[in-house]
């Protein structure tokens, strides 16, 4: 099923998924769209998203045999019964993002790009924010606390007890992406971490279930 639509979304949701976790970059007239990547491949073709209107965005979708939706469907979609994490892939679309999310207050925001997540925690302080990473910094929680963010989203490769801890001590959770291997999952769990970001929803909260009871 393809990620990022409303039927994987709702998929997820069957299968007792606590949160969804989707990807955010605005049309050329101003739409906040879900998908993955910048650009929507047609063929040989790339359709820029950000240089693209809503329409026509949603007609190349169509003729490659899904539905791309906008965020507010999403929302609507989910309608609070789990959280929905927004990754910003976008610079620069902000405003756009923060006006979708105005009747979601305690929809979290995160993204590879810093900048963002401190403009967005400028903008709106009460605002769960969070930041990506996928390298293990000299000083990894300090980079979390220089953008003023709660959340690190680290790559489950670069995560030990160490820095979970450092993490915790500083009020930081962390949430580990993207963890399909459940004796990766369990090995995650001992260190502490906050949530598990999975493809296989099932799987994954089996074997962490397991190791609670």
């Amino acid at each position: 099923m393809r990620e990022n639509t409303l039927p994987s979304i709702a998929r997820a949701l069957e299968l007792g998924a606590a949160g969804v976790e989707l990807d955010v970059h605005c049309s050329s007239d101003g739409v906040v769209v879900v998908h993955h990547d910048a650009e929507l491949m047609v063929g040989d073709r790339r359709v820029p998203i950000a240089g693209t209107g809503w329409k026509e965005l949603e007609q190349a979708a169509l003729s490659v045999g899904f539905s791309m939706p906008r965020l507010e469907e999403v929302l609507i979609l989910v309608d609070g019964r789990v959280t929905v994490h927004v990754e910003v892939k976008a610079s620069g679309i902000e405003d756009r993002l923060l006006a979708v999310l105005s009747g979601w207050p305690d929809t979290p925001v995160h993204s590879f790009d810093h900048r963002i997540i401190q403009t967005i925690r400028l903008r709106e302080p009460s605002r769960p924010v969070g930041v990506l990473l996928s390298s293990y910094l000299v000083d990894t929680v300090g980079a979390v606390r220089a953008a003023d963010a709660n959340t690190l989203w680290m790559h489950w490769s670069m995560i030990d007890r160490e820095l979970v801890d450092d993490a915790h001590s500083r009020d930081i959770e962390i949430v580990a992406w993207t963890v399909n291997d459940t004796e990766v999952a369990l090995m995650l769990a001992r260190y502490g971490v906050d949530a598990l970001c999975t493809d296989d929803c099932p799987s994954i909260a089996t074997a962490v279930a397991k190791r609670s009871t």
